[in-house]
């Protein structure tokens, strides 16, 4: 056989890409919805980015164009006056009434709603 230069999950019966395929919220599955959102949306692949600062102690948060990207990092659920369509989420995330409420190791992206001008 041939010797690979990396070693082997001492796990691999259990972790692989055949098991992790098959499980809807596994790692492997939220990278390929992510990968799946940045090919779909142009704003994830260029454009300016900007940190926003006006949010809880605990949460991180980017805006691209059109699309806003927020997690919480803290241990305590946390409210941001932004809200959008979801495209991807991890974790307990809300998304309404103006505001998303994201539970502690959460994260989401959003497409925001832009009106548009008649």
């Amino acid at each position: 056989g041939v010797q690979p230069w990396l070693p082997v999950n001492p796990d691999y019966i259990q972790v692989n890409v055949a098991q992790e395929s098959a499980q809807p919220a596994s790692i492997l599955n939220l990278y390929r919805r992510l990968l799946q959102v940045r090919r779909e949306y142009e704003s994830l692949r260029t454009g300016s980015l900007a940190v926003l600062e006006a949010l809880p102690p605990d949460v991180l948060g980017y805006r691209r164009n059109d699309i806003l990207v927020l997690a919480n990092l803290g241990e305590q659920p946390a409210v941001v006056r932004h809200t959008g369509e979801v495209l991807v989420e991890t974790g307990q995330v809300a998304v309404g009434a103006g505001r998303t409420t994201l539970f502690p190791d959460s994260a989401v992206v959003l497409r925001t709603v832009v009106p548009r001008m008649s």
